[in-house]
């Protein structure tokens, strides 16, 4: 019989798009600049663009992750400013070769041992629930992905029960 969970979590904005909104602010304020002390038409023109950037950049800062875990088989979709929705990763559960703790001694030497492991971070990024975060080790043709999920109660005992006792490294 097959068991099936899903989850939404409310993504915080990345580095990067803090970035670009930073930069469109900047557009921006440059295009006022311009209009006021030097073109007027430059000035509309940057502070239009700018203005454009930054509502494109505030509607992407929306995001949300959707977990759905069917057996042990994972499809992660992100769902951005709850209009567009787009499959960011997928795994099948015979390619994990573990689950851990984020914050295990387990990961951690993981990450000093394998220089060519690639950590894909599809959690909520706020740093104060990192205990809630948990690495699936992935492995594809390209080597090993460790992705990062941070899964509530009912995921997290989904994930327990369909995952073998020999891949689950949560202590």
């Amino acid at each position: 019989m097959d068991s099936f969970t899903e989850q939404i979590l409310k993504a915080k904005p990345s580095g990067k798009q803090l970035f670009a909104m930073a930069g469109a602010i900047l557009v921006t304020v440059v295009g006022v600049f311009t209009l006021l002390f030097i073109s007027g038409s430059i000035g509309i023109a940057l502070v239009v663009v700018g203005a454009f950037l930054i509502y494109y950049f505030k509607t992407g800062q929306n995001l949300e992750y959707e977990y759905s875990f069917l057996n042990s088989d994972c499809d992660i979709d992100a769902i951005i400013n709850k209009t567009t929705r787009k499959q960011v990763y997928s795994f099948a559960g015979s390619d994990v070769s573990s689950v851990m703790s984020y914050n295990s001694e387990k990961f951690q030497n993981e990450l000093e041992v394998n220089a060519k492991l690639t950590v894909r971070n599809l959690s909520s990024r706020d740093k104060s629930n990192t205990d809630n975060w948990y690495v699936f080790m992935v492995n594809s043709g390209n080597g090993t992905t460790g992705v990062v999920l941070e899964l509530n109660e009912k995921t997290l005992e989904h994930v327990k029960s369909a995952y073998n006792k020999s891949k689950l490294q949560l202590d």
